[in-house]
């Protein structure tokens, strides 16, 4: 909780907020006297002290014999388990273990989006899919997911930001040198050639902001509140935005951009290590982790004009007008590219991917799907439930109240809504003679409603209730454990159901 309470107070992510707090907790192990206390206000003072115990025997011992048995699979609950009783930290225990693992189970974002899946912060060294066997499971959902991970929008106060807390940068630490070009060069240098970007960015967004709202019937109307539109039918080219932006100008978006951001992100993190950091050094790291996305993504967006969709807002709010860039990927196919021209082989499955023209014309841009898909076409296997054997209802009202079903946070801490809820499929499942598979949205509400369910009040019998119905109606009632070592006699419990009359 308090790496979280700091993330949010530096305007930081997750990860850098957890990489921060692990480097004090190391220095602090060295002793009160390598670690300056002064470097730091109160608010940025927090360390993990779960991280430091990630490489000790017991840990290591305890997370082997829980997790690692013959035959089994590391379970993340039970990363979380072992790491409670042991005091070691789950998030960087499972970032190890992936650099050694034969199987890696991820988000799809993990894979797609290239500011993860090319990162090569804390424990990620050994994270390159150079040369791995990538298998996307529920593939339906890639081409949205390449959309999104090559897609970026900033408002016009983060980039000015940047620029600020870089120019702080060398007032800060003007000794400060970092390896970059093949050569040494000051902190100076370095920050005047990041502010390259987030600076051109930033003049050009205060131009543009002011560009009146095209007429109503204007092909630009299409986007609503956009001052300016590249790359749609009818607009400027992406090309001309380039050219307006100052992004095609020699040593604005490349790699070495990328490459110096991310050096100076190490360097800086090495000066919290020896207690020689500021509390504002602390906020600059969250804003260059920021500026390497921005230089990557822009990077995509310059280098192929005809896949993107570029526009300028400007929105008014109560306390000023918020001014902000937006480019959208409109071909997947490009962030294909960023992992699989180098894997091994990939695999696209789904149960729902056909018709499988469709995704076929959607990657078509992909340089790798076109040089390395399989010429004998995709492998598409029939449905064994036909047409006639489905039935798709969709329910909106609670049976018992007629009350909208409305499934928001706040409903599944709702007893009310659980119980009608309960009361609902109890119903089905009496309606239906076979098995019924149910599923919810989390852990957390199917967990509740088993509770609720199971609930009866002082002037109730027993008998009553929507736990009590599904008995009845049903042999067996098998909820999904939390952890694996609970599915054995979850899943002999299943059998035993499946194989009675009761079904």
């Amino acid at each position: 909780r308090e790496v979280r309470d700091a993330a949010r107070r530096q305007r930081t992510s997750l990860n850098l907020a957890c990489r921060q707090a692990a480097r004090r907790a190391i220095q602090l192990q060295s002793g009160p006297g390598a670690y300056s206390r002064q470097s730091y206000v109160a608010e940025t003072e927090c360390s993990c002290q779960a991280y430091v115990q990630l490489g000790t025997p017991r840990h290591a011992r305890q997370a082997f014999d829980r997790c690692g048995r013959k035959g089994s699979l590391w379970d993340i609950e039970d990363l979380v388990e072992t790491s409670k009783s042991a005091g070691g930290c789950p998030y960087y225990t499972a970032h190890v273990l992936a650099g050694n693992a034969d199987i890696v189970f991820c988000p799809h974002n993990y894979i797609l989006d290239p500011a993860i899946s090319q990162c090569r912060s804390h424990h990620r060294e050994r994270w390159s899919l150079r040369g791995r066997v990538i298998v996307l499971d529920e593939a339906h959902n890639v081409e949205q997911g390449c959309r999104e991970a090559g897609s970026v929008q900033v408002p016009l106060t983060e980039l000015q930001q940047i620029n600020v807390a870089l120019a702080a940068l060398p007032l800060r630490h003007p000794h400060l040198q970092l390896r970059a070009f093949g050569r040494d060069i000051r902190c100076r240098e370095a920050c005047d050639q990041l502010q390259r970007l987030p600076v051109r960015l930033a003049d050009f967004l205060q131009q543009e902001g002011d560009h009146p709202l095209p007429h109503t019937g204007q092909q630009q109307q299409v986007l609503a509140g956009a001052r300016r539109v590249w790359g749609l039918p009818g607009n400027p080219s992406v090309s001309e935005f380039a050219c307006r932006a100052g992004l095609v100008d020699r040593g604005t978006l490349g790699h070495g951009m990328e490459e110096l951001a991310l050096e100076l992100t190490d360097r800086v993190l090495r000066l919290q290590a020896l207690g020689k950091a500021f509390a504002e050094d602390a906020v600059l790291l969250g804003w260059l982790t920021r500026l390497q996305e921005l230089l990557m993504k822009l990077r995509l967006a310059a280098s192929n004009v005809d896949a993107y969709v570029v526009a300028v807002f400007r929105e008014t709010a109560p306390d000023g007008d918020r001014i902000s860039l937006a480019s959208w990927l409109m071909s997947p196919g490009l962030i294909l590219d960023t992992f699989a021209s180098t894997a091994h082989c990939v695999v696209l499955a789904s149960g729902t991917l056909a018709p499988l023209a469709a995704i076929r014309t959607e990657l078509m841009d992909s340089v790798a799907y076109m040089n390395r898909a399989e010429p004998q076409g995709p492998l598409e296997a029939c449905h064994v439930v036909t047409p006639a054997q489905a039935l798709l209802a969709i329910v909106t009202k609670l049976p018992a109240s007629g009350n909208p079903i409305v499934t928001t946070f706040e409903s599944w801490r709702s007893a009310t809504f659980m119980m009608s809820l309960g009361e609902a499929i109890a119903s089905l499942v009496e309606a239906i003679p076979g098995g019924v598979l149910c599923f919810f949205p989390s852990y957390s509400a199917l967990e509740a409603c088993v509770t609720t369910w199971k609930r009866v009040s002082g002037n109730e019998s027993p008998s009553i209730g929507p736990w009590a119905r599904l008995a009845r109606a049903k042999a067996a009632i098998i909820v999904e454990p939390r952890s694996s070592e609970a599915s054995p006699a979850a899943c002999t419990s299943f059998m035993a159901g499946a194989r009675s009359s009761s079904g």
